[in-house]
């Protein structure tokens, strides 16, 4: 990986020999590896003329063909590699990658299983052979092949370093997460994503793939925002760590389709439909492209969505252009621009649907979003992230029936707490203006047995809010202008103490300044602030083949608004999330500055050679954090009408611990079954502590609110080579509630749903036929504990996934 020492040692080499074919063919594989084909195919050119016979010159030239989409001429080139040098395994398959582009899948398999005959321990030929059948719809057979690649990804210790080793393993994970995600095994994908960023930090696969299904588990209607966090964090990390050409640029879609042997096509065009019985529509097109070391990724979407709830509709639009400029060998230039617009109803996830709030509206636009990026890389294993963005939102709503606060006081003495106040409803106008400049830099430094990773960042921002209460007659405005500041620093230090076990280590520092009350009116004008110290540590053990402990114990501090998703610094130690936006559910609690929080983690994840797949997990996640909410209250003793404004603290203390287990199974070729068990228990303590106890209403307002939910996905899958495919999945819900006054009811149930579809040749298009909820059932769910958002009715639900 060393290619300025390489090129240094070519020079001394050809001024000795400059008639040395092997020379010229080495210069072309470094050329070529930077991107500049053409100029690799002179050399490779160059080299065949002082020696016809050498079969590294036509692979070259292969390679450089195919890299210019010319694929027959790429074939014919790698043909004659391989009659020159017939017992190579990895000339049979490079022509077997030549011949899947083509579509001559007969001949594409013919060559890999020569390849596999000839070299059985290279792991190369499995790795393409993978690809191959994954583009003709095989899926176990791909997920087979590729796991012995990674089984046999040390075999080639003698030509490639640790680091380049690691790199390569975690490219294979990271396509065994895709892999794994169609063959609907959801759970296996996930901690293999989360393992390919473990393997290799530097390596930008790992964070696009972990991004993406980061971005599956999250809620279509963007309320509930736990993930939101790691999911841009991985994304941004992998924007700009992956080469031109190389990685998916696209912030809407995922593109696993197009995990093809070589992609640089300037023009590409993928596009997801999705509609439901319900009304509900949702339009996604990406147009992406590499010209030479320019690559562009387009996204638009819309989505339109009725909701299952009351006023529970929502309509979004957003256009983001994404670019990734090659600047030098070692430098790139990352640049984004894009803007967002939103109308929603009372999108919260309520216990009953008919607590949705009829008459709420809301507005939120985001122009411009802007970010600008770059990465220089010094040598193997050592890199430099640099991040700046501006972003600047705007939100306003309208509450018909504010849970506006009213304190009332007797001679200066709290008698009474309301909420909502008694008598006529209390309205809300609210509009609020936050611009964001943020700015990180981020170094990555990698050696064979231990990686650091260290960075800061600093963040400024302005806050303008105004808000509006009303009630009849009476009026009470309130303003403020504030500041968002974010300072901090962090480091994470991973080492390997030997083949099987993985130390990770890490501290963090955030100071954090950010308006007193600028969500909860009446608004305050004051400033409070944050600081931290986080600990982080985690531990990596595979003590026998495919077999994985993993644990972690860290702390971290939330953000304001999305400030905390504006970040570089790594979201997951030892594979558990600890980048959150928030932990409790924004249904329950909505907004809450600078949360403090606490995670705690084992798992254990097994994969045999049998095509079974086991796992389990525990975690313990906490959050404490404190507010100031605005109150009403009345300055005449004995006339208990609210007349001021005022304030007060709440503290709020979130608790969740999940136990989970998962097991999957390949069935032959064309099936595949998974079983997933979680029981969630979330407790929630929320404390007006300027409030004295005993305080008539008092016990209305505090919360003591504990919510258990068992839950238990059951999948079937069926996929044929023809491209047939078919779901069905069997999810049952168990739910206790207690803490609640009045007390609420828990909920048992089961939802059934089935898809049907067919996927056509090379992928080129997926159309989706589903039912969802076939019973029609109904149900009653508590939102403390987090859950994806169900149909409440039968559904039929169609998705056209186009790739061109």
């Amino acid at each position: 990986g060393q290619r300025v020492k390489a090129l240094e040692q070519l020079d001394r080499a050809q001024r000795f020999a400059p008639r040395l074919a092997p020379a010229y063919a080495l210069r072309g594989f470094i050329l070529l590896e930077q991107g500049s084909s053409q100029a690799a195919m002179e050399q490779f050119d160059h080299a065949r003329s002082l020696d016809a016979a050498f079969g590294p010159a036509w692979l070259g030239r292969g390679l450089s063909l195919m890299r210019s989409r010319d694929y027959a001429r790429a074939r014919a080139a790698l043909q004659a590699a391989a009659a020159l040098e017939p017992q190579r395994g990895l000339f049979r398959s490079y022509l077997g990658k030549a011949a899947g582009e083509l579509g001559d899948a007969r001949a594409a398999d013919k060559e890999f299983r020569l390849a596999k005959e000839l070299d059985p321990n290279d792991p190369t030929a499995w790795l393409y052979s993978a690809l191959q059948l994954w583009q003709e719809n095989r899926i176990n057979e791909a997920i087979r092949d590729l796991e012995a690649s990674s089984d046999r990804n040390d075999n080639r210790a003698a030509f490639r370093s640790r680091l380049l080793l690691d790199a390569d393993r975690s490219v294979r994970s990271a396509n065994l997460a895709a892999l794994y995600d169609d063959a609907g095994l959801f759970e296996v994908s996930r901690h293999a994503a989360a393992r390919s960023v473990a393997e290799s930090y530097a390596n930008f696969s790992g964070h696009l793939f972990l991004a993406n299904s980061l971005q599956s588990q999250e809620n279509p209607n963007r309320f509930d925002l736990r993930l939101e966090s790691a999911r841009q964090s991985e994304l941004l990390v992998a924007n700009l760590l992956a080469p031109p050409g190389a990685g998916n640029l696209s912030q809407a879609l995922s593109q696993y389709d197009h995990l093809r042997f070589f992609d640089e096509r300037p023009v590409g065009v993928s596009s997801l439909t999705e509609y439901r019985s319900n009304g509900d529509w949702s339009q996604t097109a990406t147009a992406f492209g590499t010209v030479g070391g320019f690559t562009y990724a387009l996204d638009a979407n819309y989505q339109s969505l009725n909701g299952e709830q009351p006023n529970g509709q929502s309509e979004r639009r957003q256009v983001i252009l994404t670019t990734k400029q090659s600047v030098s060998a070692n430098d790139e230039a990352y640049f984004q621009v894009g803007a967002y617009h939103a109308e929603l109803g009372d999108v919260a996830n309520y216990y009953d649907p008919a607590q949705a709030q009829v008459g709420f509206h809301a507005r939120e636009e985001q122009l411009p979003i802007l970010y600008a990026g770059w990465h220089h890389a010094w040598s193997p294993g050592s890199h430099t992230l640099l991040l700046f963005s501006r972003l600047q939102d705007s939100l306003s709503f309208f509450d018909p029936q504010s849970n506006a606060l009213f304190v009332r006081n007797q001679f200066g003495t709290v008698v009474e707490v309301q909420s909502p106040p008694a008598g006529p409803p209390v309205t809300l106008d609210y509009v609020r203006d936050l611009t964001l400049f943020s700015a990180e830099m981020q170094h990555i430094w990698e050696t064979p047995r231990f990686t650091l990773v260290a960075g800061g960042r600093w963040q400024s921002g302005d806050v303008d809010a105004q808000a509006a209460l009303n009630r009849a007659f009476d009026k009470f405005p309130s303003a403020t202008d504030g500041s968002l500041e974010r300072a901090n620093a962090y480091g994470y230090a991973t080492w390997r103490v030997c083949e099987p076990l993985t130390l990770i280590a890490g501290v963090s520092y955030d100071h954090l300044d950010f308006p007193r009350n600028s969500d909860l009116p009446p608004l305050d004008h004051g400033q409070d602030s944050r600081d931290q110290i986080s600990p982080k540590v985690g531990l990596l053990f595979a003590p026998w083949k495919r077999g994985l402990f993993r644990a972690t114990y860290n702390q971290s501090l939330g953000g304001v608004y999305f400030d905390n998703s504006v970040r570089l610094e790594p979201s997951q130690v030892a594979g558990f999330n600890q980048g959150f936006r928030s932990l409790i559910p924004e249904s329950v609690a909505g907004l809450v500055p600078g949360t403090k929080f606490e995670t705690a983690g084992i798992g254990f994840d097994q994969s045999l050679a049998s095509g079974t797949f086991v796992g389990a997990e525990a975690t313990w996640l906490t959050s404490s954090g404190e507010r100031v909410v605005g109150t009403l209250t009345n300055s005449i003793p004995f006339i208990p009408l609210p007349d001021s404004p005022g304030s007060t603290r709440q503290t709020l203390d979130f608790r969740e611990r999940n136990v989970s287990a998962y097991a999957g199974q390949l069935l032959g070729n064309n099936v595949s079954l998974g079983a997933f068990y979680r029981l969630s228990e979330a407790r929630l303590n929320g404390r007006f502590p300027d409030l004295p106890a005993g305080t008539a209403g008092l016990d209305q307002i505090t919360q003591n609110n504990r919510a258990l939910l068992h839950q238990v996905s059951l999948t079937a899958n069926y996929f044929t080579r023809a491209g047939i495919f078919a779901q069905w999945e069997s999810v049952w819900y168990h739910q206790h509630n207690s803490g609640y006054t009045p007390s609420l009811a828990g909920d048992s149930f089961w939802q059934h749903n089935v898809s049907v579809g067919y996927r056509f040749p090379q992928r080129r298009a997926e159309l989706r036929l589903g039912l969802l909820d076939i019973t029609g059932q109904d149900y009653r769910l508590n939102p403390l504990n987090l859950h994806a958002d169900l149909a409440r009715h039968r559904t039929l639900a169609t998705s056209l996934r186009l790739n061109f």
